[in-house]
């Protein structure tokens, strides 16, 4: 295993063969996250088949404050799959960090079947999230919201107040936010915004038939916005995502998680990781 060098745009690839991201995405997150000495890779004749990057944020438990490594971009190209390169990886910045004083490392998955990977490497789940499908809605007369188009900047305040409100966030900065949400736009997605007097109540980001970011401050801006991304997909199931602690929450659905932990820091007392965050701006 060897540091990555300058090889970034091979780098690039094995992320977009990987994780399907469009080449603008993967341009601007790695203008933004990428750097040289937090990536490492494991190499085949000179080629890299697998690589992970990492950063160091605080993750906050509580009133206590400890060192975190939150490790990202976790792939290995499709030929070199389950020969224990991305383990090695893992274990190798795991290692690493906790001689440095590191105390958690932690990731967030995109798929569901990672989890038993990742569980086998002594993560354990953080980030609670509620998942359900829905494909009818039955909405009260008068009951709704109106569909507002506030600007970005005001949609991002009020993403970043609400994550916050919950204590317990993922946040992206003002550029990461506004670059997601256009990419997601223009890949056929959707963003609804549902208020009153001029005021958020809700926001859902969609792309699909996944709703990837459904921020509802009560029950009726919660069956605004669905009233009308079912109206829009008539005959679809609609997965829905909605943090855990949601001011909104949904009677149906199944409690999961987004990310995964582990104490690095043997000195460290045992505790629920499940109530761990960190506030990732991109920055």
């Amino acid at each position: 295993m060897v540091k990555v060098d300058d090889r970034v745009e091979e780098l690039k690839h094995l992320w977009q063969v990987s994780f399907g991201d469009s080449p603008e995405y993967t341009d601007f997150f790695f203008s933004r996250a990428y750097r040289e000495e937090n990536t490492v890779n494991s190499e085949d004749d000179g080629r890299i088949v697998s690589t992970a990057q990492f950063r160091h944020f605080d993750m906050i438990y509580g009133t206590s404050i400890f060192k975190s490594v939150y490790i990202f971009g976790v792939c290995t190209d499709p030929d070199y799959r389950h020969r224990g390169f991305s383990t090695g990886i893992i274990n190798q910045i795991i290692t690493e960090q906790a001689k440095m004083g590191i105390d958690i490392a932690f990731l967030i998955l995109q798929e569901d079947a990672l989890f038993d990977y990742y569980n086998k490497l002594g993560f354990n789940p953080m980030i609670p999230v509620w998942e359900e499908y829905i494909s009818t809605q039955v909405i009260k007369k008068n009951e709704t919201y109106s569909i507002i188009k506030p600007s970005f900047d005001k949609l991002y305040k009020y993403y970043t107040d609400f994550y916050l409100s919950l204590g317990q966030a993922v946040l992206k900065d003002r550029d990461y936010f506004n670059f997601t949400m256009d990419d997601m736009i223009t890949g056929g997605g959707r963003i609804d915004v549902c208020g009153s007097d001029g005021h958020i109540r809700g926001f859902a980001a969609s792309d699909g038939n996944a709703v990837k970011e459904f921020l509802c401050l009560d029950i009726k801006a919660r069956d605004t916005l669905l009233s009308l991304l079912l109206k829009e997909n008539i005959g679809k199931r609609l997965k829905v995502i909605t943090p855990g602690n949601s001011p909104a929450p949904s009677p149906g659905a199944e409690k999961k998680y987004l990310g995964l932990a582990q104490i690095i820091n043997p000195r460290l007392p045992d505790m629920d990781l499940s109530k761990v965050y960190a506030n990732l701006l991109l920055n």
